[in-house]
């Protein structure tokens, strides 16, 4: 610790500190001089994470343990106008179902029987090809097939964007699926809901049973 009042720079020696011998986490320090003023302060790892995500702000993550669905809140799109989703081992109670999606605003998530549209493109391993949509539907499909066993579950990353001056509010992106035949088949799916709301919430689920494992995890990008 320095006790001076002021310090040069040059003689914070950190050469010859002792080296952390771990992980750089959450709660670890750095110093900082706050709007290059001349002032020095602390920070914390954690705000790093916002300032080099390319300008995207952590929202909130969800694990699954055995639940029938999946929701993270706290999405605002009158703040942000652009979100990134990462599932990561996504994987169903039942084997052979479906990963599927909604959407809600403050009064809750929307199930509406023809509130959504849908489409998505399957590419397997083995060079073989489907595409299936719905223009009228009460969710968002995002991928079928997924096994029950730990290596066979979902894994993506999906966008929202909500600044789409059709009235929409959309969602595309990438995920792929293993199954127990050793398949793994590439997923592009591409969704909105057919008129536009002020998001705060998301959720996923499987069309039977509940999600056992994974985790959804939400970032945001504010309007310029």
């Amino acid at each position: 610790k320095l006790n001076t009042a002021s310090t040069l720079i040059d003689n914070l020696d950190i050469d010859g500190a002792t080296d952390i011998g771990a992980a750089i986490v959450d709660a670890d320090l750095f110093i900082i001089d706050d709007g290059a003023g001349g002032t020095n302060r602390k920070t914390a790892a954690s705000r790093l994470k916002t300032y080099i995500s390319h300008g995207l702000e952590f929202i909130g993550t969800i694990e699954a343990t055995d639940d029938a669905t999946i929701t993270v809140t706290g999405l605002d799109s009158s703040v942000y106008e652009h979100f990134e989703i990462q599932f990561a081992g996504i994987t169903p109670a039942s084997d052979n179902t479906d990963l599927q999606f909604r959407m809600g605003d403050s009064g809750g998530i929307d199930s509406g029987a023809s509130d959504y549209a849908w489409a998505k493109i399957r590419s397997d391993e083995n060079g073989s090809r489907s595409v299936t949509k719905d223009t009228s539907d009460g969710l968002i499909s995002i991928a079928a097939g997924l096994g029950n066993q730990t290596t066979e579950g979902y894994s993506g990353t999906l966008y929202i964007n909500t600044g789409d001056k059709s009235g929409h509010t959309l969602i595309y992106g990438t995920g792929a699926v293993k199954i127990a035949s050793e398949t793994i088949s590439l997923y592009l799916t591409y969704g909105m809901r057919l008129s536009n709301l002020t998001l705060t919430q998301i959720q996923a689920f499987i069309n039977t049973g509940n999600v056992s494992t994974g985790r959804m995890t939400v970032w945001g990008r504010k309007h310029a």
